[in-house]
């Protein structure tokens, strides 16, 4: 979802590259939060008010480095499409950090 939301903002409507990666992070890490919170960890016993709070708070670092790498590559590359490639790189690069925060810090 992140990465399609991205593409649609940055190459349909030309949004910025920084612009959009906000947007779309944040549409996916909405729907992320709840099914990580009802599914995935949903024996970890943390309250709610919490979780939301760490998460958020990762959310916000995990970001501003994708938004800070893609902005560069945005003004390196000019080209929609290598922004996109890079930022489908940049998502994988967090996703083993994201899932460690959120097992031993997030959701805890």
């Amino acid at each position: 979802m992140d990465v399609g939301v991205f593409f649609l903002l940055l190459n349909s409507l030309m949004v910025d590259a920084a612009s959009a990666n906000i947007f779309s992070r944040a549409s996916a890490a909405t729907i992320g939060f709840v099914l990580n919170r009802c599914l995935t960890f949903a024996k970890s016993g943390s309250q709610l008010k919490g979780s939301f709070i760490r998460y958020w708070c990762w959310w916000l670092t995990a970001t501003m480095i994708g938004s800070v790498v893609l902005k560069y590559c945005e003004t390196m590359l000019s080209d929609g499409l290598w922004v996109t490639f890079v930022k489908v790189a940049v998502e994988c690069c967090l996703v083993g950090a994201t899932f460690l925060v959120f097992k031993f810090w997030v959701y805890r």
